[in-house]
Order: structure tokens, then sequence, then C-alpha cells
């Protein structure tokens, strides 16, 4: 399992490059740069590359330490949804929080648009989420709940992004050299280097179909 520097200083030596920065993907300057942003921009041509990848897959959880399905606020009905791309429609099950996993109900999920034309001007009496939409700006709105329920769904994870050292690509460990791999091709391109592209792709492979 490889971290955001070391899948950078693994690219300076596949690459042939002399030394063995950077040491902070924060202070990179000059051809330390340069990788950096290579191997950044590849996690993310890679993640972006196909839209279903398995390894994004995921039950949706809260952002928060000891995080579960999402919980909801009696009378509150929209929830600002994390990391989310989009989710499953035909995935979705609540239950009351206080009575645990047993109380399981699936949920409907109504489009945005017949949603609003069934509930704009309906006076709405709080009672268990039976049924959920997608508004416009991505949010989760929910039928006015009574009470704390568990709310559960599957989600694809939207891109992540490399930011500090320690950052781990959310892929399977084996599949960490592929990162190096494309962004070694970005390398050759950007250096007019066709030996290391030629490399890159026949040790990375050029189709990609690795976690379909």
């Amino acid at each position: 399992m490889s971290d955001f520097v070391t899948l950078t200083q693994e690219l300076r030596q596949i690459a042939g490059l002399s030394g063995t920065g950077p040491a902070d993907v924060a202070t990179a300057t000059g051809i330390e740069l340069q990788l950096v942003r290579h191997i950044r921009d590849a996690w993310l041509a890679i993640q972006t590359d196909h839209k279903d990848w398995k390894w994004m897959w995921k039950e949706y959880e809260i952002p928060s330490p000891g995080s579960g399905p999402l919980q909801t606020i009696g009378n509150t009905t929209d929830y600002i949804l994390t990391d989310v791309r989009k989710f499953w429609t035909n995935t979705f099950i609540s239950y009351k929080t206080s009575l645990g996993t047993t109380d399981r109900q699936r949920m409907t999920f109504v489009p945005w648009e017949a949603y609003r034309r069934r509930y704009a001007v309906a006076n709405v009496t709080a009672s268990r989420p039976i049924q959920c939409t997608r508004m416009p700006n991505g949010n989760l709105r929910v039928y006015k709940p009574d009470d704390i329920y568990s709310i559960e769904f599957e989600i694809q994870k939207r891109a992540q992004v490399l930011l500090v050292n320690a950052d781990i690509p959310d892929l399977p460990s084996d599949y960490h050299p592929l990162i190096i791999y494309e962004a070694l091709k970005i390398f050759g391109k950007a250096h007019d280097a066709p030996e290391l592209i030629k490399l890159a792709e026949e040790e990375g492979g050029s189709e990609g179909g690795e976690g379909r």
C-alpha cells in the first residue's frame, strides 16, 4: 500500500531521474512538483475512466467519527450528501433507530419533478420516511420524518483527490502501481520520451479494465 508521497517518489525512480524526492508534496517545486501533479492527475484519470468501478461502490455512511447510516432529525427533510457521485435508487431502506435493523422497511425513490408536484402544495404530516428524492443541488430529501430514522443506501463515491503526503488512493493496494504507470505516460508525453510511454503501457497495461 502506497501513500501519495511514496507514489511520487516511485514515479521518479521509474522515470530514471536522479535523486529521491519529493520529501513533501505540499512544498515540491520544479521537477518534483511536476511528478506530484502527474500522480494526482493519473489517479483522477483512472477514477473517471469508467463510470462504475466496483471499488468506488459503498454503503453510505455519515462523514463523522463512528459513522453509520444517515440518521434523520425529526421535522427535517433535507440532508447534505458528502462524497456521493450517484446512488442506486432501489437500495433505500429505513428503520427507526431506536428499534434497530429489525424495523427495516424499503423506501421508494421518486424523481425530483414528480416529488415536487406531489408535495409542493401538500400539507405534509410528519411520519415514517417512506419516500425520498434527490434535489437538483444533489442533496437528499426525505418524506418528513417524525422521529430519528436510520437510512441505508448504496452509492458510488466521487473521485478522490490526493492532497497530502499520507493520502492513500482508495484502490486495492495490488493495483497502486497502475497509478504510477499512468503518471509515467503523462510524464513521457510532457517530456517527449516515447520510451517511457512504451514502458508504462507494457508494465501497466493500456486498457485499464482492472477492478470493474
